[in-house]
């Protein structure tokens, strides 16, 4: 069904009419993201926050109604608890070494993507100077960047170890991440084709964030939109 969907969006946007209506926009997108489980072995374990910035294109198939998506980059994450049994031994390998993490431990990952999203967008009349909207889509992240932090602090040391700090994860987080998301806001218009745009959109992740099979890890976030639209 996802699959579909997204060579439906794609297909959709290269059967528009050629004399559409284009238009460009940069945003920054400041937001707060977490770690959703439906396994025991591991849960979330609390949010941080983040930012994304880029590019926004939308293709106008009719007045009110386009085709969206753009290119960003965006630093998520979250915090991550383990539920091991005492007798089972888990790591995480960087760059240096392996890792041993212990029963219980909350551990704080702070990932960097590359980001393309694509939907519809949904526009309503002018009031005033404001048009309201609301888009629906999918968004397709590749990983760029991961590192791990230990939830006992930076410096300590668990079990003998050095507390990771910052390490970069080799191999522990996907490398592709597909979600799908929701957002509604308003256009300010500033005159001509020139818009103040303010909204918030809620992601949710639909793939597994980290490498493992025997967990299902999905990313989420809230993000507050705000940019300008020409």
């Amino acid at each position: 069904m996802k699959k579909i969907a997204i060579t439906a969006l794609f297909a959709l946007s290269f059967l528009l009419p050629a004399h559409a209506q284009v238009r460009f926009g940069v945003t920054l997108d400041p937001q707060v993201s977490w770690f959703g489980s439906d396994r025991k072995k591991a849960e979330g374990d609390g949010s941080i926050p983040g930012i994304a910035f880029g590019l926004n294109i939308e293709r106008y198939f009719a007045d009110r109604y386009a085709v969206y998506s753009g290119v960003f980059i965006e630093s998520t994450g979250g915090y991550l608890k383990y539920n091991l049994d005492p007798s089972t031994t888990y790591t995480l390998d960087t760059k240096d070494q392996k890792y041993k993490i212990t029963p219980g431990e909350s551990m704080k990952y702070r990932l960097q993507y590359l980001t393309a999203p694509i939907g519809i967008k949904l526009k309503t009349n002018p009031i005033g100077y404001n048009t309201f909207y609301a888009n629906l889509g999918f968004k397709t992240s590749v990983l760029l960047k991961s590192k791990g932090f230990s939830g006992s602090g930076h410096n300590a040391t668990i079990g003998g170890q050095s507390a990771l700090d910052g390490e970069t994860l080799d191999g522990e987080i996907n490398f592709l991440n597909l979600g799908y998301q929701i957002g509604i806001g308003t256009e300010y218009s500033l005159g001509g084709n020139v818009a103040l745009i303010l909204g918030v959109t809620y992601n949710n992740g639909l793939t597994n964030t980290v490498n493992d099979s025997s967990l299902h890890i999905n990313l989420n976030n809230v993000s507050f939109k705000v940019g300008v639209m020409f």
